[in-house]
């Protein structure tokens, strides 16, 4: 008698069963870790872009602004009435709050034109982890991750 190979309806069946299973444990987490690399990058880049208003304020001899108009967009810009350097509107349910903020750097020492730290805090809608980014009176910029949940950055003070 011949012996055919393949599988069963059975063994095929059992296999689609425990895949659907697996998928299913773990999409939540992976949606987690798209939405944790989504809110890092836009902080990686807020922070660079803080940066570099600030150095685009002392190379230019003027004052340099970063505006954060609303949770899902903020403007470069010399002002008032200036150059736009950039305009970045955020994607992915990311959002920074507070809403309206704007951060003024002078021309002279690249510094705040507040004596105060200037703080913006990047979420996601698909993780509660958030990460802080401060700019401090001399122009500094940091990031930190307010709740400690953030592996990689420093838990803020």
């Amino acid at each position: 008698m011949r012996r055919w190979a393949g599988f069963s309806l059975i063994e095929l069946m059992v296999v689609i069963a425990i895949t659907a299973i697996l998928l299913t444990l773990a999409a939540p987490s992976f949606v987690e870790m798209l939405a944790r690399r989504r809110l890092e990058g836009v902080a990686n880049e807020l922070s660079a872009d803080l940066q570099y208003a600030r150095s685009l304020a002392v190379a230019s001899h003027a004052n340099t602004q970063v505006q954060v108009s609303s949770s899902t967009q903020y403007d470069i810009t010399s002002p008032p009435g200036g150059t736009n350097y950039k305009t970045m509107v955020l994607t992915g349910g990311t959002t920074l709050d507070p809403v309206p903020v704007t951060l003024v750097f002078e021309s002279r020492l690249g510094s705040l034109s507040t004596s105060a730290d200037q703080v913006v805090t990047v979420g996601n809608s698909g993780t509660l982890a958030t990460l802080k980014i401060t700019v401090g009176p001399s122009g500094r910029v940091q990031i930190c991750a307010p709740s400690g949940l953030f592996a990689g950055y420093k838990v803020c003070a």
